[in-house]
């Protein structure tokens, strides 16, 4: 299972040899050998060392302490979020600082995972605490706001009927919330009332695909079409929703997504897909049409990143190191 994340031009890009993030444990710092190369104090073994082609250059590998589940930046790309498996959301400065850590008795209590994290979205005219507030669902059903310079939890929203709770994306605007999770339901929330608005799901008719039959793995709504939102699971289909209507509008079929493994490009309008399996891992696709644009080649490794259309693209595997590119 592996994640995709855009760092977009409006966001902060890393340097020649700047780190984005880091861990209160260890931050290994590449560095160059006799021969030009790009070496890691971190790499024990050969086999694992991080593998780039093109202009994408491997920065570090941070070591979170424990699996990591879900990671974000922020919308001006100076912070980034991690969810781990314990629970525990660690947020880092863009120079490796660990600035916050956020839990409270819910999550001490179940140590279940963070499976996402969302910073909301903000304008400029808007009150100077909606910039600091983080989502993040967890496995156990809780979806929660977090004032993190504070460390403190705003509110709670737990699913009903319970589930385990995978994936979440606001509206460009920041005015409503998608969660998905462990049941073909996608639930929309209004973000100022935490009330339910609708629930968006399957019709019962077996003859028509306009909804998830599996588990919802990915949700995203669209940076710039406020009732557009695509979403990803189990069944291999990627269906694209209008948040104003119950069922889905249409479908691509052939992903096999099974983590937080898609991401829009608003200004190509492109999507990209990330699947469990051996080949045509990552795929481009163009959202007006459905049609695939490209298989991204993998390295020899597999792992999951790459640059396209001048974007930066963060993937991770599941484990407690993060390889930033």
């Amino acid at each position: 299972m592996f994640a995709l994340d855009f760092i977009t031009s409006k966001q902060h890009r890393p340097g020649n040899g700047e780190m984005i993030m880091t861990s209160n444990a260890t931050f290994h710092r590449p560095r160059t050998n006799s021969m030009g190369s790009v070496t890691s104090e971190a790499s024990t073994a050969k086999s694992r060392s991080p593998h780039t082609e093109g202009h994408i250059k491997w920065l570090a590998t941070l070591d979170c302490g424990s699996e990591v589940m879900c990671t974000k930046f922020s919308p001006d790309g100076t912070l980034f979020a991690v969810g781990l498996s314990n629970g525990m959301v660690k947020i880092f400065q863009s120079d490796g600082t660990l600035v916050y850590s956020l839990s409270d008795n819910d999550v001490l209590k179940t140590r279940l995972p963070c499976t996402s994290v969302q910073f909301i979205p903000f304008s400029i005219s808007e009150n100077e605490d909606k910039r600091h507030v983080l989502l993040a669902v967890y496995a156990s059903g809780f979806v929660k706001f977090w004032h993190y310079p504070s460390s403190k939890c705003l509110q709670t929203i737990s699913e009903n009927p319970p589930k385990q709770c995978l994936c979440s994306s606001f509206s460009a605007m920041g005015d409503r919330l998608a969660v998905g999770g462990a049941d073909p339901a996608i639930n929309i929330y209004d973000t100022q009332t935490k009330e339910l608005i609708r629930a968006l799901e399957p019709s019962d008719s077996r003859d028509v695909m306009n909804g998830h039959r599996f588990r919802v793995f990915s949700v995203r709504y669209h940076p710039t079409d406020q009732h557009m939102i695509i979403s990803g699971g189990w069944d291999d289909t990627v269906q694209f929703w209008d948040d104003r209507v119950k069922h889905a509008v249409r479908h691509i079929y052939g992903p096999h997504i099974c983590g937080d493994a898609m991401d829009i490009d608003p200004v190509h309008n492109h999507v990209i897909t990330g699947s469990w399996r051996r080949n045509n891992v990552l795929q481009i696709w163009d959202i007006d049409s459905g049609s695939k644009i490209k298989d991204v080649p993998q390295d020899a490794l597999h792992k999951c990143m790459v640059s396209h259309a001048g974007e930066w693209l963060l993937g991770y595997r599941i484990n407690k190191f993060i390889q930033v590119h």
